[in-house]
């Protein structure tokens, strides 16, 4: 019978549709989907529903505060229950949690099937300090909604809390075996691996975080763990470079720079006994080693100098006493010293290694450079001097000024595959100083040599893609690229953008979607996402995807492209 009574408003709300063509679609809406209109008159349920609307677009907007008292003020005018379906989101977004606990017992009774807002009352609980309760209801959730990903994880964390390990580790197991293949997959992985080390059982650790960082490359946390298991078994080679990947994509980390140095002194010294070199002098180092490792530096010092004045040209000597001396804070005195060794040694690229990592100990960038320049300037017919110039300024502000370098470099090698590193370098500078003519030239230069080295292939197809309007050109590069490597973000990046620029904004969408969690901080991806997001259609998505894109965006240019876009897209012409 209400049907009945309501169909009458639609058809006369349907006269005025001309000039108001979204009343005939609201009031549509009101009669057939909205759940307010079923026990109240049509004009109050449209209120409802409107401010029901309002409230859930200003809170997916980032509008939290006001979200809240549009949805507040629908509770107030006594809307139907269905109005806490934006309140409690509404609630939870803005940080009211201590307003969500009181409504739990009508939330759990008018709505005990949804997740979200079970998912909302438990996290509530826990920012209240309920972290019992919060425990409980997470894994309650978690039997009744089989399969909910971010239930899942927190049922996880709640057994931990409890130091249940082996139900967490079923709950893992059963998602990493699900059908379906979430995105985030990598995360269950190394929540596996961290309890499995809890456990004591650091080889199956070892196993599982190995797959963690496969399926996600650029997890920092998963490469640390990765780095702290391979140091436990003595692989130091390996600990070393996921140490080194843990800093290069999050960010310094003074704690673990200042431990990677030691492990890296330590690597060189293993590999200066396994080459059998003899210390003169076993019990004067073995000292010297341990006033090290006790923190006692000047001692030490003293001890190696010691050691040294016997045999002034023993390698290990000579590494113990630059890490002494990094310890000290005598920056000076380390790049005098190994300035000194690197004149007479100048290929050997042990002394480059430490050198190139005295910036993580505090030495200024500016003083590696001027020492390697006066190097490189004095052995000019040298390789590895030029490489190493080229690679201190690609770590500076300006990496054009590693160009000259580069050059010099690549007429001096015979090496095709380090001339098409070269190349690829060279070209990455140019092309971020949107030289593009020139960063074609020395792609193709690269490209040339056959080695086939498919971060060059893929920037080469990407300049293709965007500066050299010739899709046809990219597209067979890049299916040379994914032969190599299928699951790089970075790869799959260019090959959507390839869709996009061929007007197949849906087949690109998708492939955005799929990488972007793998690279939340990658900018072009993020961007590109929401540009795919608009052309389809997807206005708000687009929205807020930029505005994450302007988030992580690194310079000022990136963040200007972003709001150039917003205020197109928010702001259109008319």
């Amino acid at each position: 019978m209400q049907a009945n009574i309501l169909i009458p408003s639609v058809v006369s709300e349907a006269r005025s549709a001309k000039s108001n063509p979204s009343v005939l679609i609201i009031t549509f809406i009101l009669t057939i989907a909205s759940p307010l209109t079923a026990i109240v008159p049509v004009q109050d349920a449209a209120r409802h529903f409107q401010q029901h609307f309002w409230a859930e677009y200003l809170r997916i907007e980032g509008k939290a505060g006001q979200a809240v008292q549009w949805a507040a003020g629908n509770i107030a005018h006594h809307a139907p229950a269905q109005a806490y379906k934006s309140y409690v989101p509404a609630l939870f977004a803005a940080g009211d949690f201590d307003k969500i606990v009181p409504l739990i017992p009508k939330i759990e009774s008018v709505f005990p099937d949804d997740p979200n807002l079970g998912l909302i009352i438990a996290q509530a609980l826990e920012e209240t300090g309920d972290k019992a309760g919060a425990a409980a209801r997470y894994i309650q959730l978690n039997e009744k909604f089989k399969g909910n990903h971010e239930i899942a994880y927190h049922a996880i964390e709640a057994y931990v809390a409890q130091q249940k390990p082996k139900k967490a580790l079923d709950i893992i197991d059963k998602e990493l075996n699900s059908i379906a293949r979430m995105p985030n997959r990598f995360v269950f992985y190394f929540l596996k691996s961290q309890i499995l080390t809890q456990m004591g059982k650091p080889a199956a650790a070892l196993v599982t975080i190995k797959k963690c960082v496969e399926l996600q490359p650029m997890f920092d946390k998963g490469w640390l763990l990765l780095a702290i298991l391979q140091e436990q078994e003595g692989k130091i080679n390996d600990a070393i470079k996921g140490y080194t990947n843990f800093l290069e994509i999050g960010g310094g980390n003074k704690e673990i720079e200042n431990h990677l140095i030691q492990l890296i002194f330590k690597q060189k010294m293993v590999a200066q006994n396994n080459n059998k070199v003899v210390v003169v002098n076993k019990d004067c180092f073995a000292q010297a080693l341990q006033l090290f490792e006790n923190h006692e530096y000047a001692k030490a010092l003293t001890n190696i100098e010691q050691c040294m004045a016997v045999s002034p040209e023993d390698p290990e000597y000579k590494l113990l006493k630059i890490q002494i001396l990094t310890a000290l804070g005598k920056h000076t005195q380390v790049l005098a010293e190994l300035k000194q060794w690197i004149m007479k040694e100048p290929v050997n690229e042990r002394w480059y290694h430490l050198l190139m990592l005295l910036p993580k100990a505090g030495v200024s960038h500016k003083a590696l450079v001027a020492m390697l320049t006066d190097i490189e300037r004095q052995h000019p017919k040298q390789l590895v001097p030029a490489l190493y110039l080229a690679d201190c300024h690609l770590r500076s502000q300006d990496p054009s000024l590693a160009l000259p370098a580069l050059k010099k470099a690549v007429a001096l090698t015979d090496d095709n595959s380090l001339k098409t590193k070269i190349y690829f370098q060279m070209g990455v500078v140019h092309y971020n100083k949107k030289e593009f003519t020139q960063a074609k030239q020395v792609l193709e230069q690269g490209n040339a040599l056959h080695t086939d080295f498919p971060p060059l292939l893929n920037l080469l197809a990407y300049y293709y893609a965007t500066q050299g309007n010739d899709l046809v050109r990219s597209q067979q590069l890049m299916n040379l690229v994914l032969q190599y490597d299928s699951k790089n973000p970075h790869f799959l990046d260019t090959q959507a953008l390839i869709y996009y620029q061929q007007k197949n904004y849906p087949r690109a969408l998708k492939m955005w979607r799929s990488i972007a969690p793998a690279v939340p901080d990658d900018f072009l991806v993020q961007m590109h996402l929401g540009q795919a997001f608009f052309m389809t259609g997807k206005k708000t998505e687009a929205i807020s995807t930029l505005k994450k894109a302007q988030l992580v965006a690194i310079n000022n240019e990136d963040k200007q492209q972003c709001l150039q876009l917003l205020q197109q897209w928010e702001h259109p012409r008319k």
